[in-house]
């Protein structure tokens, strides 16, 4: 009977995103509380006096086996606990996985397409880019030159103004030509290296995301 009454609140309670589970914080008030150790449980050991300590502690958060659970304003959030590669990743073309989350696709494109694109894609002017190319993690101090704003931004301002989460931040990839950033995968581009309709060649890049499981 627990058991159908766990599964009952992790449909209500839970969702499975790209690289994480994400938990309504509403799920883990008195009442529930119980029901979401039982589901948390099952991914490792769960101390259950700190865990309760860091509950409504946005920016907290608790080890769980393999796992991490961290807390975060609106949301609560379960990931694998991978170590993250600090090394850069050559840029190439075609398909090449950066880590257990990620993947792009790059192919070398003579005309850029007109429609909207998603977050996910890229259209990248050639002809702007000084090698070398790399994917690399934001480090302290990285700017750039959002398209579609004034001036440049602290990309760490850029992501704490869209509300991501420690594990979402630490998750991101940038695109980097010589020292500068040519594109927050997933987000957004640097104007100084969006193609448009003077572009002759352009790499068109595409980020897409395993499910977490």
């Amino acid at each position: 009977e627990k058991e159908d009454r766990v599964e009952k609140w992790t449909s209500q309670y839970s969702q499975i995103k790209p690289n994480c589970i994400e938990f309504d914080p509403a799920g883990f008030e008195d009442g529930r509380l119980d029901l979401a150790i039982a589901f948390l449980r099952k991914f490792g050991k769960l101390d259950v006096d700190s865990f309760k300590n860091i509950l409504k502690k946005s920016g907290k958060y608790i080890l769980i086996g393999q796992h991490r659970f961290e807390v975060c304003t609106s949301k609560y959030l379960l990931a694998e606990n991978a170590p993250i590669n600090f090394r850069p990743i050559d840029f190439e073309l075609g398909e090449k996985t950066l880590d257990s989350n990620f993947k792009v696709n790059c192919s070398m494109e003579t005309k850029v397409g007109s429609e909207e694109l998603d977050p996910m894609m890229a259209y990248i002017d050639l002809d702007k880019l000084v090698k070398p190319l790399y994917w690399r993690h934001p480090q302290n101090g990285d700017r750039f030159f959002p398209i579609g704003m004034k001036g440049s931004k602290k990309i760490s301002d850029y992501l704490n103004e869209k509300g991501l989460s420690l594990l979402e931040k630490k998750n991101i990839w940038l695109l980097t030509s010589a020292d500068s950033v040519v594109w927050i995968a997933g987000y957004r581009i640097d104007r100084r290296f969006a193609a448009n309709d003077q572009t002759s060649k352009a790499y068109f890049v595409r980020l897409t995301q395993e499910v977490f499981q």
